[in-house]
Parts: structure tokens; C-alpha cells; sequence
């Protein structure tokens, strides 16, 4: 199919998967701001909320007692994705009176745990 296309239509199509790849949430860029900004105000240092914190990478799959924040790939056996999309008050993470995140972070979160949830330091 892609022989038999205008050549304006292969570039607007190469163009768009060159965007779509682009798109994908990084770690550096998407996830850690986030944190910072939801998160580590409570999540860090020897003060951290329920001894949790929240403040890199390694400290997203380490967790707390209760176990890793994390699960690579598994966004519904990630407990950071059932705080942020619970809807009981007592869960839900940003604490009220904190509005929960935004539906577009929320899905940026998810798209970036389902495909694996990669660090890349910069």
C-alpha cells in the first residue's frame, strides 16, 4: 500500500509516526515534574508520609513496607496508579483538599508504566 502513495501522503505519514514516537512519556521529562509537583512535597527526605518516598526512580520501585509504587509494564498492579485513580478520599493520592490529577496526567502516568516504565538519566 505504502508503494502506491503520493509522495506528499508517505511524508505526512512519516511525519506523523515520527510524532507518535516522540510522544511517548519519558521519565526525565513527563514523570519526574509530576512527582515533584504532586508528590514529593510529602514524599521525601526522613519526613516522608508512611516512611514512602517519592523523590526518584529508585525510590518508585523500592516503595515502603507495603511494597514497590512501581510494577513495570502492569499500570492496574501499580499501587501509584490505584492512589491517583481511587476514589476513596482515605486513598487518593494527592490527599484532598488537593484536586486529583488531571485525566491527561493521569494517562500519561499509565502510558508510560505500560510500556515499561523505562528510566533514562540524563
Amino acid at each position: 500500500m505504502i508503494s502506491t502513495m503520493r509522495p506528499a501522503s508517505l511524508l505526512i505519514l512519516v511525519c506523523f509516526s515520527a510524532l507518535t514516537e516522540a510522544a511517548e512519556p519519558e521519565f526525565a521529562r513527563d514523570i519526574a515534574p509530576l512527582l515533584k509537583k504532586y508528590c514529593v512535597a510529602c514524599h521525601e527526605g526522613a519526613e516522608a508520609e508512611k516512611g514512602l518516598m517519592l523523590d526518584s526512580y529508585a525510590a518508585l520501585l523500592k516503595g515502603s513496607k507495603s511494597g514497590a509504587m512501581l510494577v513495570p509494564g502492569k499500570p492496574d498492579a501499580s499501587e501509584l496508579m490505584k492512589r491517583v485513580t481511587s476514589h476513596d478520599e482515605k486513598l487518593r493520592m494527592p490527599f484532598a483538599p488537593a484536586p486529583p490529577l488531571a485525566a491527561k496526567k493521569v494517562e500519561t502516568l499509565r502510558r508510560w508504566i505500560v510500556q515499561g516504565a523505562e528510566y533514562e538519566p540524563h
